[in-house]
């Protein structure tokens, strides 16, 4: 039997970027630690982060390598997870449709994943991927959020949150320009008995 050519893309990488002793032999000679993801990245498109042994990334962690690595890695986490997915899913009869019906460990903190990149899958293989945004606050929120306004103007995840945030300082630097100019009037407390 003949064997069939591979289609697709094949995708390299690693179970880690972190290892001092890559400097040289992969690494160029003199590399410092937090250019390893940035190096890595400009030969592989992938790279298998174990850390469940040591504990969840923090948030801050997670913005890091993101901020160093080009949107196709971000691509390929999310590949990665739906692969993980679809392989413990499965179409069953509800009523008169069907659903997924997943083979998960719901007591896991994993088993939220699952959910999470079908329906980012769903979102970016749909037209409505459009109307994405990324909120503009900037102390670096980052949050992605689907633009359901009617003329597709959001800037913001949540107007509560960073919108707020946002139009309380343009308020603020507004109103301590004009007072600088002498045009906005200072407040002034008077209680009983001053003058």
């Amino acid at each position: 039997m003949k064997a069939s050519p591979l289609t697709g893309r094949l995708r390299l990488g690693t179970q880690g970027f972190a290892f001092d002793d890559w400097v040289g032999p992969f690494y160029p000679p003199g590399t410092a630690k937090g250019d390893y993801l940035a190096r890595y990245a400009d030969h592989f498109h992938t790279v298998e982060i174990d850390s469940t042994f040591y504990g969840t990334p923090r948030p801050a962690v997670v913005r890091g390598w993101h901020d160093r690595t080009p949107a196709e890695v971000d691509l390929a986490v999310l590949n990665k997870a739906l692969r993980r997915t679809i392989r413990g899913g499965r179409l069953v009869r509800s009523d008169e449709r069907f659903v997924w019906e997943w083979d998960v460990d719901e007591e896991a903190l994993d088993s939220l994943v699952g959910p999470i990149a079908l329906s980012a899958a769903g979102l970016l293989t749909s037209l409505a991927y459009k109307r994405v945004g990324q909120c503009e606050d900037d102390r670096g929120c980052g949050w992605l959020f689907l633009d359901t306004s009617k003329n597709h103007s959001r800037r913001w995840c949540d107007m509560n949150d960073c919108g707020n945030r946002a139009k309380q300082r343009r308020h603020y630097a507004r109103t301590r320009n004009l007072r600088g100019e002498g045009i906005a009037p200072s407040l002034r407390v008077i209680t009983p008995g001053s003058d």
